[in-house]
């Protein structure tokens, strides 16, 4: 069987989301597909890998967290990896409300991480009539959720085995750190091109 190889939509990031309901149809953002989230910092590029049944709802959903202090927010220089030091640890969740202490400040972190966040995106919905398929093979047997769930896993594992510090690789220009603390189950419903999937990836992780 022939793997499936993924045609990726983006970046959307501040400045260029869409505003109106006509351009998030046009962009696809009006269904199930996944995402990465994609952050260049000085030392290493962090990248989040997701799922969405409506992907512009969890896209702001994202955006959102970071804005209320849900999501811990990074140093601007955090080294490759995902060790705990290379976060500020003081979203509410953790320091109750310290983070609205000093609200200005606090903005201004969740501002320069949003700021830094782009969004990759591939629409999944192979149903009847879908004008919004980005995959290169039809998969008529699965259902959409089934797609993006065995999509996510795969890319999951691909990114993991690439990102620092897991393969030991430091020769990067800028290593790749995986911001998915934990690994989905595949059920190996089909194969996902994931050396095209890398090769892509590290090219974006680069720039």
């Amino acid at each position: 069987m022939k793997a499936v190889r993924i045609q990726w939509r983006g970046p959307l990031k501040v400045g260029q989301f869409p505003s109106t309901l006509e351009e998030i149809g046009a962009l696809g953002l009006n269904g199930p597909g996944i995402y990465l989230l994609m952050m260049r910092y000085p030392q290493t590029t962090v990248v989040y890998v997701g799922k969405a049944s409506y992907l512009e709802h969890r896209i702001r959903e994202h955006l959102a967290n970071y804005m209320g202090f849900r999501y811990a927010l990074r140093s601007e220089n955090p080294p490759p990896g995902t060790e705990k030091e290379a976060y500020c640890l003081k979203s509410p969740q953790r320091e109750g409300f310290a983070r609205y202490n000093d609200l200005r400040a606090s903005m201004e972190d969740a501002i320069r991480e949003v700021e830094l966040i782009e969004v990759y995106y591939c629409r999944c919905d192979n149903g009847v009539g879908s004008e919004h398929y980005d995959l290169s093979l039809p998969l008529p047997a699965l259902t959409p959720s089934g797609i993006i769930k065995e999509l996510e896993a795969s890319l999951i594992h691909a990114v993991k085995e690439v990102a620092f510090p897991e393969n030991g690789l430091t020769s990067d220009k800028r290593p790749i750190t995986s911001d998915n603390f934990r690994r989905e189950s595949r059920k190996h419903l089909f194969e996902t091109d994931t050396d095209a999937f890398l090769q892509w990836l590290r090219e974006k992780a680069s720039l």
